[in-house]
C-alpha cells in the first residue's frame, strides 16, 4: 500500500480592514484557534507547522500550534508558500506593471465569483501561482518522505493556497480566511491524488 502525506493549506486568519497593516485581527485569531482544534478532531494533528514568512501567516501559525497544545513545536518560514513569489516571478516577466496591476487583475475574477480552471485562463499571476505551489508543496513531501513525517500544517494567503488543486472547475477563486485545502499526496511519486476543500465556517 502506498504511503500517504497531507498536508493542509490554510488561508491566513482575518486581516485589518486596513490591508496596508500586515496582521490579523481579534476575530481571526479566535477563528484559527478554532480551525486547529477542529483539525486535530477530524485526525490531522501536525508533525510540523510551516508558513510563508508574512507577519499574517506566522502569527496564524503560532496560535495554531499552541491552540492544540504543541508548545515545543516551531513553526518554521518557508517563503515558497508566498504569495509574493508568484507575483514577483510575473512582474519581472513583464505579464503585469507592478503589484496593484496584480491586485486589480485578481479583484477582478475574484468578484465575478470565477473557479480556478477560469483564473488559470484568464491569469498570469494565476498560472505562475499553480506551478509554484506545485512546486513547494513536491519539496515540503519529499522532505517529510525523508522525515518520515506523514501530517503538515501551512498557513499561506489566496489567492495562491487553492491553485494546486485537482479540481480546478469546482474550486472557488480566492477562498476564505481559515478556509482549508487538503492536498493528499502519493508519498512515492509526490503527485497529488486527491483534494478536499474545508470551509472555515464549519469548523467556528
Amino acid at each position: 500500500m502506498n504511503r500517504i502525506i497531507d498536508i493542509l493549506v490554510c488561508r491566513h486568519a482575518n486581516r485589518p480592514k486596513d490591508k496596508t497593516k500586515d496582521d490579523i485581527t481579534p476575530q481571526g485569531a479566535m477563528n484559527c484557534f478554532y480551525l486547529a482544534k477542529w483539525l486535530k478532531a477530524i485526525g490531522y494533528t501536525p508533525e510540523r507547522v510551516v508558513h510563508s514568512g508574512a507577519v499574517r501567516t506566522r502569527k496564524t501559525a503560532h496560535i495554531m500550534a499552541a491552540a492544540i497544545g504543541l508548545f515545543d513545536l516551531t513553526p518554521e518560514k518557508n517563503y515558497n508558500f508566498h504569495e509574493r513569489k508568484a507575483a514577483d516571478r510575473v512582474i519581472k516577466q513583464g505579464k503585469y506593471k507592478d503589484m496593484q496591476a496584480i491586485i486589480e487583475c485578481v479583484k477582478e475574477i475574484s468578484q465575478a465569483k470565477s473557479s480556478v480552471r477560469m483564473a488559470r485562463e484568464q491569469s498570469a499571476y494565476a498560472r505562475a501561482g499553480r506551478r509554484i505551489i506545485q512546486q513547494a508543496l513536491r519539496e515540503l513531501g519529499r522532505d517529510m518522505r525523508e522525515k518520515g513525517q506523514s501530517t503538515a500544517w501551512v498557513i499561506s494567503h489566496s489567492p495562491f493556497t487553492e491553485l494546486a488543486t485537482t479540481k480546478p472547475e469546482i474550486t472557488l477563486f480566492c477562498i476564505g480566511y481559515c478556509d482549508t485545502i487538503l492536498y493528499r499526496m502519493n508519498a512515492e511519486n509526490l503527485k497529488i491524488t486527491g483534494h478536499q476543500f474545508i470551509p472555515a465556517a464549519i469548523t467556528i
